[in-house]
């Protein structure tokens, strides 16, 4: 039986023949937050202060959100998402799960953007919304101190098309419906917007006789149609791959993975899989679920995180389904690897 193993970093040499993936889009609204990264006074809701909002995006059926900014306002604040229905029937939205934390109050940073995605996989505050015909309603709101990181995820599905936004604010009765977006500084590398998918899938079959081996995820160039691109509706631009401004990377996006492990081989072996960084900057910091369970790894340059290790008998064979996720915009392209003994 396969074995979960807990984050801990160990240098490793990267070897073995290089795999490029092929990537599959599941259908989904991504909501992308991460402009601008260091929320100035001015990005504030409240009418009576900035009266910004960060994002505005319509969406219909399934949605996700991931947010990741640090709170430079001067002040405590909320970051809240609001729902408006524009049309003349009343909708129903389901947020189906949460995750919201923030540093100072969790040891340090990887506690942050590890620890909010166990939350949100275990998360049960999942909960009905009615929103009558040109009206709105708050769906969350989390507290977010001054000079502290934070990220959230939320997952949503609505039944009509609803428009979504995203704000941060001292009181949000201040926030009165007349805010326009925090306007794009043209050459930032942070990005926020729209994508028409929040999880991308791929499957993917190794033998053990072909081992070492290793993949890249999250980085242009390395796998066709993987890195998701994002429209920012305020600024009327994308950003991708072979945009001006590209994105840079797949921060918050879930990876599904099913690797099928086949021992070629004429005698008992053992495998290992590994993910980390390949020596870049900044670190790789990594989320994975396997078997229900969510870790986590933040992990310095040329370090690697032995997660799985399993035992394969002679002519036989394993499938190993999970979820990898890049945990936040402070993590460099990861480096997947599989070795056999």
């Amino acid at each position: 039986m396969a074995v979960f193993l807990d984050c801990a970093a160990a240098a490793s040499e990267v070897d073995g023949r290089r795999i490029v993936l092929k990537f599959k889009r599941c259908p989904g609204t991504w909501i992308y937050c991460n402009y601008p990264e260091h929320l100035p006074a001015a990005a504030l809701g409240d009418s009576g202060l900035g009266n910004k909002y960060l994002n505005r995006v319509f969406v219909e059926g399934e949605a996700q959100l991931f947010a990741s900014y640090l709170n430079t306002t001067g002040g405590d604040l909320f970051f809240g998402v609001l729902i408006h229905n524009p049309g003349n029937a009343t909708a129903r939205v389901i947020r189906q799960a949460v995750g919201h934390r923030h540093s100072g109050k969790y040891p340090d940073w990887c506690d942050v953007q590890g620890g909010v995605w166990g939350d949100f996989f275990n998360s049960s505050s999942e909960e009905i919304f009615a929103i009558h015909s040109r009206e709105s309603v708050w769906i969350f709101e989390g507290p977010t101190p001054n000079n502290k990181f934070f990220n959230t995820v939320l997952a949503l599905q609505t039944d009509m098309l609803l428009e979504c936004l995203v704000y941060i604010y001292r009181n949000r009765a201040n926030i009165d419906g007349t805010a326009t977006c925090f306007p794009w500084t043209p050459g930032s590398k942070q990005y926020r917007g729209v994508g028409d998918s929040y999880a991308i899938e791929t499957d993917l079959g190794l033998h053990l006789s072909h081992m070492p081996c290793h993949y890249y995820t999250c980085r242009c160039g390395n796998n066709p149609d993987e890195i998701t691109p994002i429209y920012d509706t305020c600024a009327d631009a994308w950003r991708c791959c072979a945009c001006p401004d590209k994105n840079l990377g797949n921060w918050g996006l879930h990876y599904l993975f099913q690797v099928v492990v086949v021992n070629d081989t004429d005698a008992a072996r053992v495998v290992r899989s590994y993910m980390g960084s390949d020596g870049g900057t900044p670190d790789a910091d990594v989320v994975v679920r396997f078997g229900g369970i969510v870790k986590w790894c933040c992990l310095n340059r040329k370090e690697w995180w032995n997660w799985l290790v399993d035992y394969i008998p002679a002519g036989q064979s394993r499938v190993y389904k999970y979820q990898f996720i890049h945990a936040a915009n402070s993590t460099a392209p990861v480096l997947h690897g599989w070795q056999s003994g």
